[in-house]
């Protein structure tokens, strides 16, 4: 029987077996985003109070539906604001753990299950290496694609909608500029990407082969003692370990290049924001003078977010070949197909 399982889904099934938990990730996500924000932002309340003037930091915060209004306050709101951090960050870090892991399980049981109906002649399709390849690296690397590259990537998306809110309102023609350069900046990555996929594919195709066949080195190790080959077969295996290495030497330049053209690109942002403001804004004024300042500073809390957004691609590439490779495998024709509805719901 020839099953038909698919990465859409596959990951819609699992979403919606948990999507009460998916959506208390993303909550968090945000949540934690937000209430760092706010304790940096609270800081000019404390500054205030303390040198008896307004700082830029204020104009931002008088959007709140509250004020701090003496030093006793600020500290019970700031005491607040870590118990709170800290809350969240741990309930993000278990409860994306906890689906990763879940998600993992799935996937190895659909496939383990798979490969016990398969026919011989399907079994006998791929390698030993490529199977024990699926079971290893390609589960963890499907773990991060749930968690960072799905769940935390939501939450990014999510906060980054409402910091272009609050970025339009202070100044739409410099937001529409923002929005220009960061799109410009998405295309060159998207590019990087494509080139970053093909690498790892082939590393991942080769690092396969390499094990299937250290696998049958070592199933054959008396063969190999008797016959005294210990020295070819090391040679042999240093050619392949060779080539290991010359295909993750591309991964890690493409990898490296996509990190440093983020940075780049992130600091030409910055420089481009600081050379409009001076056409945009009549820094003269301090009322223009609070509203850069808070334009600049939205901008700076949002780097966490667009850092991680930029390093997604790299996770959506690693996990979608490893999501792709195990799914083959539970493509191969199959006596009996295994529902993928199955245990698919965290407990």
């Amino acid at each position: 029987m020839k099953s038909s399982y698919s990465r859409k889904v596959i990951l819609q099934s699992f979403i919606k077996k948990n999507l009460g938990l998916v959506l208390f990730s993303i909550f968090l996500g945000l949540l934690d985003s937000c209430v760092k924000i706010l304790m940096t932002l609270s800081l000019g309340w404390y500054t205030s109070l303390l040198m008896h003037h307004s700082s830029n930091k204020l104009f931002l915060l008088r959007l709140l539906p509250f004020s701090i209004h003496d030093i006793s306050s600020f500290f019970i709101l700031f005491m607040a604001l870590i118990i709170v951090k800290i809350i969240s960050t741990f309930s993000q870090n278990y409860v994306l753990g906890l689906i990763g892991e879940k998600f993992s399980k799935c996937i190895r049981e659909l496939m383990f299950n798979s490969q016990m109906h398969q026919s011989m002649e399907a079994f006998n399709h791929k390698a030993t290496g490529k199977y024990l390849m699926r079971y290893s690296g390609d589960l963890l690397a499907i773990q991060q694609l749930m968690n960072k590259g799905i769940l935390m990537f939501l939450s990014d998306i999510i906060f980054l909608l409402v910091a272009s809110f609050v970025l339009a309102f202070l100044n739409p023609i410099l937001f529409f500029c923002l929005l220009i350069v960061t799109l410009i900046s998405g295309v060159l990555l998207i590019a990087l990407n494509k080139k970053l996929r093909r690498s790892i594919i082939d590393r991942r195709n080769y690092r396969s082969i390499m094990l299937g066949w250290v696998a049958s080195r070592l199933f054959t190790f008396t063969t190999i003692k008797s016959f005294n080959r210990e020295v070819k077969e090391i040679q042999s295996f240093r050619n392949r370990s060779e080539e290991v290495f010359e295909l993750g030497k591309k991964v890690v330049l493409y990898s490296s290049f996509v990190k440093t053209l983020y940075q780049f690109l992130f600091m030409a942002l910055i420089l481009t924001l600081l050379f409009l403001s001076l056409q945009f804004f009549d820094l003269r004024n301090p009322i223009n003078q609070a509203k850069f300042f808070t334009f600049l500073l939205i901008v700076l809390y949002t780097r966490g977010s667009i850092s991680r957004i930029s390093k997604v691609t790299i996770l959506w590439q690693v996990g979608t070949v490893s999501l792709d490779k195990l799914l083959s495998i539970c493509n191969l024709d199959s006596e009996q197909r295994f529902p993928i509805n199955a245990s698919m719901k965290i407990k």
